[in-house]
């Protein structure tokens, strides 16, 4: 076997270097926040009132979030559309 032939892993240069270190950082950053900041929150009275409100309420607050999104996008292409395509241009109002 000739020993030319085995390839080798291509050297880092320092811009890759720091864009690998970047991606640890916020990778470390987010487990941090996640297991010890986001726990430690909790002992602050109005937050853990408002944990538990929402555990026995069985409310699922990202839930809500996201389906009022549609509504609000379509209330904004609705009124967009009304705007752009309404049937008699609308009076100019002044305001005082």
């Amino acid at each position: 076997m000739n020993r030319k032939n085995i390839t080798k892993a291509p050297k880092l240069n320092d811009q890759q270097h720091k864009g690998w270190g970047s991606l640890l950082f916020a990778v470390a950053m987010v487990v941090v926040f996640m297991f010890i900041v986001a726990p430690g929150l909790l002992r602050i009275t109005a937050i853990k009132n408002m944990a538990i409100c929402i555990e026995e309420s069985n409310i699922e607050a990202t839930a809500i979030w996201w389906s009022e999104v549609e509504l609000v996008s379509d209330a904004e292409i609705n009124c967009r559309n009304s705007i752009l395509y309404s049937p008699v241009k609308p009076k100019e109002t002044k305001i005082r």
